[in-house]
C-alpha cells in the first residue's frame, strides 16, 4: 500500500509576523531538508504552499508503517532550529501536525486523498500537542461535517472571508457614541454572513480561535488607524478574547504587534474577556491582564453575573469596565430580582471606579430603568445593531459633524 501525508507547521505565521520573512524562509528550508533526510528514494516530498508539505510514502505494509513514519516526522521536525540572525543566535521550535490518508482504502484519486489527508491534518491541529491523525471512513457524518467546517474556517481565514461588524455603545448621560464592540462575521458565501454562534465553537475546539482572535485584534486596530487617517475621531473598539486565547500567552504578543503595526493610541483598543474565562485560571489570567494593561489597552469583564466570579479576585483584575449580561437586562422590567442584581452590580462597579455597560438593551422601558439605576453605557438593538465598517464610519461622520456644529 501507500500513504499520503499532509503536514502543517503549527504557529509558523507567528514566526513570519514577529521575526520576518527571511527567518520564515529559513525555517521552511530546514523543514524541507529534514523531511528529505527522513524519506526514502521511492518517496515523494513536495511543498504544498505556505507552511504545508505533502509526502507520498510508497511500499508500506500497513497503517502501522504510516503511523511510524508520521511519528518520526513529528519528532524530527519538532527539534529546535538554531541559526544566526541580526538579533544574535536564535533558537526556534516549529511543531508539526500530520494528516494521513491510506491508498487505496481512503480513495484512489489524487484530489480525494489530498483533501482527506488535509482534513485529518486539521483534526490533528486540534490537539494540544503536535500529533498525527488518520482519515477514516468510520468517522461519523457529524464528524465529517465538523472536519469540513474546520477546513472551511482555515481557508476562510487564509482567503480573507472574515469581516468585523461594529455595534454602537451609547452614553446614557450624553446620548453620544462612546465606543463599539467588534463582532466577527464570516462571508462564507458571497452576500451571505455566517454568525459567530455557527462557527466559534468549532474554532475553539480546533484551536483556530487563536489565529482568528489575532486577526480580529489586528483588524480592529487597522480600522481605528483608517478612521484616524481620514480625519475622523475614532471611538474605542472592544474585541472579544476567548478562554483559549487567555490560557495562551500569545495574546500579549499579538496585541503588542498590532499596536506596533498600526501606531494607534493603545486606549482605543479594548479587550473583552468573559467572566468564566477570567476565572478559569484566575492567577495566570491576572498576570496576563496586567501585561496588557501595561501597554495602555483597556480591559472589559464580559457576561458579568453569569460565571462564578469571586469578588476577592475581581478587585485584583486590572479592568476598566464591566458588562452586565443580556440575560439580566432582558427581564429587568418584569423581575424584581434582576433589578436588584443589576443595581447591586452597578453599585459594586462604581465603588471600584469601573464603567458599566448594559448589553441587549431593546426597549425604552429597559433603557429608562438602567439610566435611573446610573448605568453608564447602553448597547443593544434599541441603539443600533452590529453594522458594517462602512455604516460604522458613517456613524462617526454624523457624530463628528454634530460636534463641529
Amino acid at each position: 500500500g501507500a500513504a499520503v501525508l499532509f503536514l502543517g507547521l503549527n504557529r509558523f505565521k507567528r514566526v513570519n509576523d514577529s521575526l520576518g520573512h527571511r527567518v520564515g524562509d529559513e525555517v521552511l528550508r530546514v523543514v524541507a531538508q529534514r523531511l528529505l533526510a527522513l524519506c526514502r528514494d521511492t518517496d515523494t516530498v513536495a511543498r504544498w504552499g505556505g507552511d504545508e508539505f505533502v509526502v507520498v510514502l510508497e511500499a508500506l505494509r500497513d497503517q502501522r508503517d504510516a503511523a511510524a513514519a508520521a511519528a518520526k516526522m513529528i519528532e524530527v521536525l519538532s527539534q529546535e532550529l538554531d541559526f544566526n540572525d541580526a538579533m544574535g543566535n536564535l533558537s526556534l521550535s516549529c511543531a508539526v501536525s500530520v494528516g494521513v490518508a491510506m491508498v487505496p482504502q481512503d480513495g484512489n484519486t489524487v484530489d480525494d486523498l489530498l483533501s482527506r489527508a488535509e482534513a485529518a491534518m486539521y483534526r490533528a491541529k486540534g490537539q494540544a500537542q503536535a500529533s498525527f491523525h488518520f482519515w477514516s471512513d468510520d468517522l461519523n457524518t457529524r464528524m465529517h461535517a465538523r472536519l469540513g467546517l474546520d477546513v472551511d474556517l482555515r481557508h476562510g481565514l487564509r482567503d480573507e472571508q472574515f469581516v468585523l461588524h461594529y455595534q454602537p455603545q451609547i452614553s446614557f448621560a450624553s446620548g453620544r457614541l462612546v465606543g463599539m464592540e467588534a463582532l466577527m462575521r464570516w462571508q462564507r458565501v458571497p452576500g451571505n454572513l455566517t454568525m459567530p454562534d455557527e462557527f466559534i465553537h468549532a474554532a475553539e475546539d480546533s484551536g483556530l480561535i487563536i489565529d482568528l482572535g489575532a486577526w480580529a485584534v489586528l483588524e480592529a486596530c487597522r480600522q481605528i488607524a483608517l478612521w484616524q487617517a481620514v480625519g475622523l475621531p475614532p471611538v474605542p473598539l472592544s474585541v472579544n478574547v476567548s478562554a483559549r486565547q487567555c490560557l495562551n500567552l500569545d495574546i500579549v504578543q499579538i496585541v503588542r504587534l498590532a499596536l506596533q503595526e498600526t501606531a494607534i493610541p493603545p486606549a482605543m483598543l479594548r479587550l473583552e474577556i468573559t467572566e468564566s474565562a477570567a476565572m478559569s485560571d484566575a492567577e495566570s489570567v491576572i498576570g496576563l491582564l496586567h501585561a496588557i494593561r501595561a501597554m495602555g489597552v483597556g480591559l472589559v469583564l464580559d457576561d458579568f453575573g453569569t460565571g462564578y466570579s469571586s469578588l476577592a479576585y475581581i478587585k485584583h483584575f486590572p479592568i476598566d469596565e464591566i458588562k452586565i449580561d443580556r440575560s439580566f437586562v432582558r427581564s429587568i422590567t418584569t423581575d424584581k430580582n434582576d433589578v436588584a442584581i443589576v443595581q447591586a452590580t452597578i453599585a459594586l462597579a462604581h465603588g471600584l471606579d469601573l464603567r458599566v455597560v448594559a448589553e441587549g438593551v431593546e426597549t425604552d422601558a429597559q433603557s429608562r430603568l438602567l439610566s435611573a439605576s446610573r448605568c453608564d453605557v447602553a448597547q443593544g438593538y434599541l441603539f443600533g445593531r452590529p453594522q458594517s465598517p462602512q455604516a460604522a464610519t458613517q456613524l462617526l461622520r454624523v457624530q463628528d459633524h454634530a460636534v463641529q456644529h
